[in-house]
């Protein structure tokens, strides 16, 4: 909740002319860093609060717009096979778990008899 409110100050009372460059600082961020969502945060609050002003500059700054959906379509791809990933992992450790389990109810029932 802290990092939300000092984004906001923060982002809010940059003056236009440190806006672009801190999006281009953030774009390299997006793409190297494991704290998307504080990042995320910065991004989404410049444009928030400095989106009309920076519309009307938008053919100066479309590389650097450009590099944060592109950063942000790449850690989305990476989440998403890992994701998969781990799904995959814990469909096996559930299966062998059952497995496991069913074998050692059938070799408890054959020492009963």
């Amino acid at each position: 909740m802290e990092a939300v409110v000092s984004t906001q100050s923060t982002g809010g009372s940059l003056p236009l002319h440190h806006v672009t460059s801190l999006l281009k600082f953030l774009v390299e961020l997006l793409t190297t860093s494991r704290h998307l969502h504080f990042y995320i945060l910065w991004v989404s609050t410049i444009l928030t609060t400095h989106g009309p002003a920076l519309k009307k500059n938008s053919s100066q700054i479309m590389s650097t717009l450009n590099g944060i959906i592109s950063a942000l379509t790449a850690q989305t791809r990476t989440l998403g096979s890992l994701c998969d990933s781990n799904q995959y992992f814990m469909d096996v450790i559930l299966t062998l778990g059952r497995t496991q389990s069913s074998k050692s109810e059938t070799s408890a029932e054959m020492e009963v008899f």
